[in-house]
């Protein structure tokens, strides 16, 4: 009879490990979609913010060219997350704004190809483009004088 009551103990033990070790793989399985999902969702705010900030420059900086000389204005530039590293990419040959991040890049039309920055922390300038670097949110002023439209000051 004590034979029969091992016999018996091993196999609950064996289905027991067999339950708990589908348990786990179905654990598993659920955590590989779930981090999947949280990727995709990552990738389309991503994709959303870089989309409003090439579309919230262009706004700007048509509504000063549209205006006229002499009108300035204020807006705020917020990353996704603090850290991200934004480059806003204005060409002097091309009406329109470039925003990248993370091998993604949006464009947004200009009514304007005199764009310029001088906020040296954040800007660079070269004879063919300005270049502005974001890691953080920033409050920018544009400005629009005698025709061409300044981000920072008038320099």
């Amino acid at each position: 009879m004590k034979t029969q009551d091992l016999k018996n103990k091993a196999q609950v033990s064996l289905e027991f490990l067999l339950v708990t070790s589908l348990v786990l793989l179905v654990l598993v399985v659920m955590g590989i979609v779930l981090y999947q999902k949280y990727i995709e969702c990552s990738d389309l705010r991503l994709y959303v913010t870089g989309r409003n900030i090439a579309n919230t420059l262009a706004g700007h900086i048509n509504q000063m060219s549209m205006v006229g000389d002499g009108y300035s204005e204020s807006f705020r530039i917020q990353p996704r997350y603090p850290g991200d590293e934004l480059n806003i990419t204005f060409k002097k040959k091309e009406p329109t704004v470039f925003v990248s991040a993370q091998e993604m890049t949006w464009q947004a039309p200009l009514l304007t190809t005199e764009v310029y920055c001088c906020m040296p922390t954040i800007c660079q300038n070269s004879p063919d483009k300005v270049v502005l670097y974001l890691n953080q949110t920033r409050t920018m002023r544009v400005i629009n004088y005698q025709k061409k439209v300044y981000i920072g000051v008038v320099c």
